[in-house]
């Protein structure tokens, strides 16, 4: 498998900047046939140690940049009856634990408007679907000194997921139209147990 990628950069947390690149996108290569909202920003932090900046960037990005990317390219979605929307969370969107309260806020934003655009959507042949994971080797940790130590402890559990595996799962959950696909099964597990046990993730 091979093919030439081509690239735009730009600040997704800048609304401006969203609508800018979105319509180059649309000018040059055509509209997309997937959109797949992956930025994510934010270090786990307790809600005494974080900012109200802080928190309002972590919302900015992913969910008000996942709106604004969406927004950008919906019409066209919808006059053509076709497109799949790939909205990125993790399983911060299934749970919550002491030391990441923003960052786990952020994620749950993202989890509600992907079910609510999902419902808004299909009566237009638009598919939506959610992805989440457990922990993956990136450069994420290194960016946000000190979030590693608040991972819980339920984290021993789960197998480190690498990036290539992660895309793997979003391929298959595509190819076989889910609307969720959470991983590996140790995690889909877990979630299942938070919906009884709430308090089971520290």
């Amino acid at each position: 498998m091979g093919g030439a990628a081509t690239y735009y950069s730009a600040d997704l947390s800048d609304l401006d900047e969203v609508r800018d690149v979105a319509a180059r996108i649309q000018d040059t290569e055509g509209t997309p046939d997937i959109v797949m909202n992956n930025a994510g920003s934010g270090r786990w932090k307790y809600a005494q140690e974080t900012t109200p900046e802080e928190a309002s960037a972590m919302m900015a990005v992913p969910y008000l940049s996942a709106f604004a990317v969406t927004h950008a390219f919906l019409p066209r979605f919808i006059e053509r009856k076709s497109g799949t929307i790939i909205n990125m969370t993790s399983a911060a969107a299934y749970m919550v634990w002491p030391g990441a309260t923003s960052y786990i806020a952020a994620r749950w934003a993202m989890r509600g408007f992907n079910d609510a655009l999902r419902a808004e959507l299909k009566p237009h042949g638009i598919r939506v679907m959610l992805v989440a994971f457990a922990k993956v080797t990136s450069e994420y940790w290194a960016h946000n000194p000190g979030s590693e130590r608040n991972i819980p402890d339920r984290q021993s559990m789960i197998p480190v997921l690498s990036p290539e595996t992660v895309a793997q799962y979003i391929i298959a959950g595509i190819e076989r139209d889910k609307q969720q696909v959470i991983e590996p099964w140790q995690l889909r597990f877990i979630v299942f147990l938070c919906r009884f046990f709430p308090g089971m993730v520290k």
